[in-house]
């Protein structure tokens, strides 16, 4: 079982590396995970994140900089992303990307 920031335990039941990119000495992975709840509900999502390898180990550790995405989501995301790699004569999304918050002293 895994614990999942103070929320009812999740019992991991897959947890799939889809591609691993190198990026110089470490790596971007893109994980599929499917889990169950406490209450016996299947959820799964995507994960996107930056691994490294210590220098004193051989073994990949996560790195800070993620992201999860439901699998919920991913239609909309995935919809976007080929968007924003086509010419810009494509259809763009319905929704409104979010405004951002961030403040800079």
């Amino acid at each position: 079982m895994s614990s999942n920031s103070g929320r009812d335990p999740l019992e991991i039941l897959s947890d799939e590396v889809l591609i691993a990119i190198p990026r110089g000495d470490d790596e971007l992975r893109v994980n599929r995970t499917q889990a169950r709840t406490s209450d016996g509900k299947i959820v799964s999502w995507i994960g996107i994140r930056e691994w490294y390898r210590p220098e004193d180990s051989n073994e990949w550790r996560p790195g800070k900089k993620g992201i999860t995405i439901k699998t919920r989501e991913l239609e909309a995301v995935v919809r976007t992303l080929t968007t924003a790699l086509t010419p810009s004569t494509a259809p763009r999304p319905t929704s409104r990307p979010a405004q951002r918050q961030d403040t800079f002293a």
